[in-house]
């Protein structure tokens, strides 16, 4: 289908014709309705067929418009003598020239043939002199383009736009369905790579931007909507063309990764994973659409040169997705420092490749799940506000994660350091396994409360772990590690099943599991607990389980993975709300 707006004009014809001329006089009276060119698919049709070779069309059903200038060979002949009398151009090179100036009739026959997918607009400028070539050359054009239907397509466009100017105050309006910002002509895609165009790297022209502030969906909503697959179709302008973007297609589909794609896709290629196709469409409708993805990967390989920068990537920041940024395409990641400002380990994280994009994913999940660090803001939000018993806030089935179970100590948290004294000293006491409340008792007194009729306490994890049921669990779980390293059996149990139903003790053990998952070659840590205090427990129990982990990964020769430490309840006491608020002030204060 021939495209209904104009916004990119190539002059076509042989040497001799005119076009050089035409394009000067265009540049002096500084035209800025269109951005213009000499030779294209024209061209490359007709020396394909008369030297050899395959025509490869490049802006077939595009926004151009090809002007095929005609002059008598005569005319045309004469003006080459003058070239190349002025040019000091030799006698042979003046009869070659004079030779390829036959090839108009070629020209011709190409654009009757070209004439169903291309606008094509032939003038005849015999007798012209170069200014009257100009005016009628331009006359013709604008009387083409005036003539041309409505684009209801760029319809749709056009209102995102409107509705973007008018955000920012910008005058906005439409004339022979090309959009004027400002009395300017802009579009974006194709003609962008021939004139102004955004990049990544200039935003004088910040169409895209402008065009992304058209939707009226508010921030809120988006951050509402559920997530229901990882990835949106891969981004950036006429995707399917590209190869790389079958590639990354390919690698969601075989690691078993949900994910959208468009309707011309599904229709040609068959992936198993893909969850439902998606036509283009506008509005907030779209936005509403893409934001049930997690994330996406920004790729234009072959404009890489050119820095565009298209509205798709503004729609995936405001839909809340993780981007992506294909490496050949940015190779001094550009993109992702305007993002992520100065995050160095992010920006590496989402540099990717379609072999390496999976793995990367799921990094990036970890990355951006809870830490313990953000933690107790979390918690004294209004929503996990709760009152029973002695509890003020409750978050059910907390989720804290740390990919570097090495860096466990909470002291960054404003007004909120942890005693390394007690800190060492329990870790001590668990690996001496003595469930004495006298041997903690010099760290703090507080075991002395929980302590039964003969001192003892169950708390003492060193215990529980080797010695409490009989057999070392620490022993059993690293043979079964040793012999199959992916095993899922290494559980260590620390809770007592008997307590459903004998619960005389003022020690009731919080934790109920540890489980070692290597996978490789790095040994991950699952702490799960029925309950969990966040201001005198979680900084403790999160130094000690993974000084566990680290301990058996060394025991085993492997990597430290990441530490998961799941909480059924993480909990805020009363008596500590004061140190929360303290907190969160002196946070508002920074």
């Amino acid at each position: 289908m021939k495209s209904k707006n104009i916004s990119i004009i190539q002059f076509e014809g042989v040497d001799g014709v005119g076009k050089t001329t035409l394009l000067q006089n265009i540049n002096k009276q500084k035209i800025r309705s269109f951005a213009f060119c000499d030779r294209g698919d024209l061209s490359d049709y007709v020396y394909r067929k008369e030297y050899g070779g395959n025509f490869t069309p490049c802006v077939i059903n595009q926004n151009v418009l090809i002007v095929l200038l005609l002059r008598e060979y005569d005319e045309i002949c004469r003006f080459i003598i003058e070239r190349g009398e002025r040019l000091h151009w030799s006698t042979e090179q003046i009869l070659a020239e004079c030779d390829a100036a036959k090839l108009q009739n070629k020209f011709i026959e190409a654009a009757s043939v070209l004439s169903k997918d291309y606008n094509i607009l032939t003038i005849d400028v015999t007798g012209c002199n170069e200014i009257d070539t100009f005016q009628k050359v331009m006359n013709s054009i604008f009387e083409f383009v005036h003539k041309l239907p409505c684009d209801t397509k760029l319809s749709e466009w056009n209102k995102m736009y409107e509705k973007g100017c008018k955000k920012l105050g910008l005058e906005f309006n439409v004339r022979d369905n090309q959009p004027y910002i400002n009395d300017v002509p802009f579009m974006s895609e194709l003609t962008n790579q021939f004139g102004v165009y955004e990049t990544y790297s200039n935003k004088s022209y910040p169409t895209n931007l402008i065009y992304s502030l058209g939707y009226d969906i508010s921030n809120e909503n988006l951050n509402n909507i559920e997530k229901c697959c990882d990835f949106e179709y891969v981004i950036n302008s006429k995707i399917n063309r590209r190869p790389e973007v079958y590639e990354y297609y390919h690698s969601w589909d075989s690691h078993g990764y949900k994910f959208m794609i468009s309707k011309q896709v599904a229709e040609n290629k068959f992936y198993s994973n893909a969850i439902f196709s998606l036509d283009r469409i506008f509005g907030d409708e779209y936005l509403t659409k893409i934001a049930m993805a997690k994330a996406t990967v920004y790729t234009s390989r072959d404009l890489a040169p050119y820095k565009m920068q298209t509205a798709r990537l503004y729609e995936s920041i405001r839909a809340n997705q993780i981007v992506f940024v294909d490496i050949p395409t940015d190779y001094n990641d550009e993109i992702l420092s305007q993002i992520h400002k100065n995050d160095k380990e992010l920006i590496a994280m989402l540099r990717c490749v379609p072999t390496t994009i999976c793995k990367q994913y799921n990094a990036c999940l970890l990355y951006t799940s809870p830490s313990p660090r953000d933690t107790i803001k979390e918690l004294y939000s209004e929503e996990n506000r709760i009152e029973y018993d002695n509890i003020s806030a409750e978050i059910i089935n907390a989720n804290l994660v740390l990919l570097d179970p090495t860096n466990n100590l909470m002291n960054d948290i404003n007004g909120r350091n942890m005693s390394m004294r007690y800190a060492i000293g329990e870790m001590l006491w668990y690996n001496s396994t003595n469930t004495s409340a006298k041997s903690i008792s010099p760290f703090s007194s507080f075991w002395k409360r929980l302590a039964d009729e003969n001192g003892n306490v169950n708390s003492n994890y060193g215990h529980c772990i080797h010695k409490k049921f009989g057999f070392d669990q620490w022993e059993m779980c690293k043979q079964l590690l040793l012999a199959d390293s992916n095993t899922r059996k290494a559980v260590i149990h620390i809770k007592d099943a008997r307590n459903l139903i004998i619960n005389d003790t003022k020690d009731l053990n919080c934790t109920i599991a540890l489980q070692f998952l290597c996978r490789q070659n790095k040994l991950n840590l699952i702490v799960t607990m029925r309950s969990n205090d966040v201001w005198l427990g979680l900084p403790y129990d999160v130094f000690n389980f993974t000084c566990m982990q680290i301990q058996m990964a060394m025991e085993l020769n492997m990597e430290v993975g990441t530490y998961y430490h799941n909480a059924g309840s993480l909990h805020l006491y009363k008596k500590d709300e004061e140190k929360i608020q303290r907190i969160l002030n002196l946070s508002k204060e920074k």
